[in-house]
């Protein structure tokens, strides 16, 4: 039986754009489960600029417990069929990051890698040096969210240089289950680092958790032990 690690998921209810309520949220677990994925990480958006870190992870802690609630009210077995789940957030990067005091609160389990969405637009030559200091100031403890969105917008230099800082990298399974955007992907995943996949599932319907499906892919095409490599990568970040 597969046993995957979810390290991007927008299942937490009513707190961004991913589930709305808590049967939503269970609906996304329902299909982990039934995906053979294990262990899950509850990693909503945080935007820096536009709110404090402290009145997001209250309004985190207040989604958690409606989920919890809603978790608990399940028959045993099915609630015990569920994954595990663990806090984090998706960080979205600002110049002001490094400055922020409650980064350790923003971090899957509060002592894992922080994961963090970069700018949808063309980066300047200065975001090498801005992930370096902000990877130092974590340990090194840094995971950068489906990076495969970026590539197109980027010249090849300044991608390559964030490539080069060895971080670990998150790409999706969804693009692994499309036949026009796999190519990319794979290529990617070809090459040495510390890549592994995320679902970065929102809704049940419109965007499901289909780890499982991405992991298939990557198997036929990598091999079964670079897709082990893979989710181990991401069962040892889970347990930091």
């Amino acid at each position: 039986m597969k046993d995957y690690t979810d390290l991007h998921t927008h299942i937490l209810p009513g707190i961004d754009d991913g589930a709305r309520d808590p049967d939503e949220s269970i609906a996304l677990l329902r299909q982990q489960a039934e995906q053979g994925v294990r262990r899950v990480a509850l990693t909503p958006h945080f935007y820096p600029r536009h709110e404090s870190a402290a009145h997001f992870l209250s309004r985190r802690a207040k989604a958690y417990d409606v989920l919890r609630r809603r978790i608990d009210a399940l028959q045993p077995v099915e609630r015990d069929a569920l994954p595990e789940l663990l806090l984090g957030a998706e960080v979205a990067w600002a110049p002001e990051l490094t400055e922020e005091t409650r980064l350790d609160a923003l971090r899957l389990g509060g002592s894992g890698p922080l994961l963090l969405e970069l700018p949808f637009e063309r980066w300047g030559t200065g975001v090498r040096a801005s992930l370096y200091e902000l990877a130092q100031g974590l340990g090194g403890s840094l995971l950068l969210a489906h990076l495969e969105r970026y590539q197109k917008l980027q010249s090849k230099e300044i991608f390559e240089e964030v490539l080069s800082l060895g971080l670990a990298v998150q790409l999706s399974a969804a693009p692994l289950t499309h036949t026009f955007a796999r190519g990319a992907l794979i290529r990617l995943l070809k090459r040495p680092g510390a890549w592994l996949i995320a679902s970065d599932c929102h809704r049940p319907k419109e965007r499901p958790a289909d780890l499982a499906r991405g992991f298939a892919y990557a198997e036929r095409s990598l091999g079964t032990a670079a897709a082990a490599a893979l989710e181990a990568r991401a069962r040892a970040l889970w347990e930091i």
